[in-house]
């Protein structure tokens, strides 16, 4: 979708580079604190504790809220600021902080 917004700008394209590696890595962590479930055979070679990863996701999704809006901010056609905010609507409940918390 965001290939779709003609955003121009050189800042604009590395914000969105940004934006969409740091959706990469919340995803990553996400995939990494499934290997803490007990039941996982794997589980016991996972040494980190799972709170590793939820601070991560928590400090990462706070970052990318922030450049989520900062683009949003900067593109000057109100069409395409709806069109983001509305991706950044979805980005934010399929990433949301409850993913790992609430099991």
């Amino acid at each position: 979708m965001l290939e779709n917004l003609a955003l121009r700008p050189a800042n604009q394209q590395t914000a969105v580079s940004s934006i969409e590696l740091r959706m990469e890595m919340k995803h990553s962590r996400i995939l990494q604190a499934l290997q803490h479930n007990p039941e996982n055979r794997f589980a016991a070679l996972h040494g980190r504790p799972l709170s590793v990863h939820s601070q991560f996701m928590t400090n990462n999704g706070e970052a990318l809220r922030k450049e989520i809006a900062n683009v949003r901010d900067s593109v000057g056609y109100s069409d395409t600021r709806q069109v983001l905010g509305h991706w950044a609507d979805q980005a934010n409940h399929m990433l949301g902080r409850r993913s790992i918390r609430s099991g």
